[in-house]
């Protein structure tokens, strides 16, 4: 009888062991042995993967807007901008350059006058509203992303 019992125990531990492996290598199909699954590792969820386009900045000329009100010379303003693109529209975004300065510097001339005062701190968001609209009206729509200004200063 204590033989039997032995090798009755030694059958149970190779059984188990066999059970186990075969749940932690996945020998069997999850659900197969369904008295099994606790011996399975739990799946993890997948989380989706978040693509993120890095912004691409196309740098402009340094533009310098004088400030004339009443036929005078009051002060100039000088300020760098670069505008904030999509990757895929860069190369087409950066042959319009000149067009867009262009725009720009017009937009400039005339709202700068009106809105900055030497020695005062102007509305930048309101400046940047202007330069984007301009440059709406040459790349289209959401061609441009948003404007950064690097440096604004007026003497």
């Amino acid at each position: 009888m204590k033989k039997f019992l032995g090798i009755f125990a030694v059958l149970a531990i190779l059984l188990g062991i066999a059970a186990v492996v075969i749940v932690k290598f996945h020998l069997v199909p999850e659900g197969v042995l369904p008295f099994l699954d606790f011996l399975r590792t739990p799946k993890k969820e997948e989380t989706p993967v978040v693509v993120v386009k890095e912004p691409a900045f196309i740098a402009m000329d340094t533009f310098t807007i004088p400030l004339i009100a009443d036929g005078k010379l009051k002060g100039q303003v000088v300020l760098e901008v670069r505008l904030e693109v999509d990757q895929d529209d860069k190369s087409k975004i950066s042959k319009m350059v000149p067009k867009l300065q262009n725009a720009i510097i017009k937009e400039l001339f005339d709202f700068l006058p009106e809105h900055t005062v030497p020695g005062r701190v102007p509305d930048l968001e309101a400046i940047k509203a202007r330069i984007l609209l301009a440059c709406d009206k040459v790349a289209g729509k959401g061609g441009i992303k948003s404007i950064l200004l690097q440096s604004f200063y007026t003497r």
